[in-house]
């Protein structure tokens, strides 16, 4: 067998293996449209590509946009690798982008969740408190990022009732993260 002979040999290979992942991809394309077509209902197409790109960007620095926007990545990305709820990882890297753009984000309200009147109360107190601890997030960017971010994941835990989704871990996640907070910015006073 020559030169020549291998390599028509491995054309008829490539020209077969191109068929094959032909046949295939029609196949995959049309359930990847049956997917896509049923998330459609929960998220937009392109909120899954947002996602995406935020969850790839590169975050530096220790200010306070920077920081809040490393923290909303990190919730973003907790959602996707635990449960995979695309509207809710929307929702956290929405407000990931813009603390990038201008860094002003307010941390969620309970009631735009709907909670019962205990949780919207509990959710009211550690709002005031983070609220309070804001005021001095100059101190303590990161440490304070941490804890607004942390706040809004414990809400979207609570909401979600997903997978995956550890209310009582996730508010404990926030005490220790305030409570970081307020060391923090007591070590820099």
């Amino acid at each position: 067998m020559g030169a020549s002979d291998k390599a028509t040999e491995g054309v008829s290979a490539a020209r077969r293996v191109h068929r094959d992942l032909m046949r295939r991809g029609c196949f995959n394309t049309t359930l990847i449209g049956l997917f896509v077509a049923a998330v459609a209902g929960c998220t937009t197409f392109g909120d899954t590509f947002r996602v995406t790109a935020f969850l790839r960007e590169q975050i530096t620095g220790d200010t306070w946009r920077a920081c809040l926007a490393r923290e909303y990545q990190t919730q973003t990305r907790t959602i996707v690798r635990e449960s995979r709820d695309w509207a809710a990882a929307s929702r956290f890297s929405g407000k990931g982008w813009a603390a990038l753009s201008n860094g002003d984000v307010a941390p969620w309200s309970a009631s735009a969740f709907d909670p019962s009147a205990e949780r919207q109360a509990r959710f009211d107190t550690a709002r005031g408190e983070l609220e309070t601890a804001l005021t001095g997030k100059a101190l303590a960017p990161c440490a304070c990022a941490r804890a607004q971010a942390t706040y809004d994941g414990w809400i979207a835990a609570a909401a979600s009732g997903r997978p995956g989704a550890n209310e009582e871990a996730a508010g404990g996640e926030y005490s220790d993260a305030l409570a970081a907070c307020r060391q923090a910015q007591a070590k820099a006073r």
